[in-house]
C-alpha cells in the first residue's frame, strides 16, 4: 500500500513538475510546452510528444531570427 501510494505521488509530481523543467531549459513557458505536445499527439501520433516541441522551438527561434 505505502509503494503504491508513493508510486502515486511520483507520477504526480512528475506530470507537474516535468513541462515546467523542460520549459525552463528549453526557454518556451510550460503551458506552451504541453499544448504542443498535445497538438503533436494529435496531428503525428507518438511521434508527436518529439515533434510537436520541436515545431514550437524551431517558430520561436524563426520569430526571433526575422524581428531581431
Amino acid at each position: 500500500v505505502v509503494c503504491v501510494i508513493l508510486y502515486v505521488l511520483c507520477i504526480g509530481a512528475r506530470e507537474f513538475l516535468e513541462p515546467k523543467l523542460m520549459g525552463k531549459k528549453l526557454g518556451i513557458y510550460p503551458v506552451i510546452l504541453l499544448l504542443s505536445i498535445y497538438a503533436g499527439v494529435k496531428l503525428f501520433g507518438i511521434a508527436g510528444i518529439i515533434k510537436g516541441p520541436l515545431g514550437v522551438i524551431l517558430f520561436k527561434q524563426l520569430f526571433v531570427r526575422i524581428f531581431r
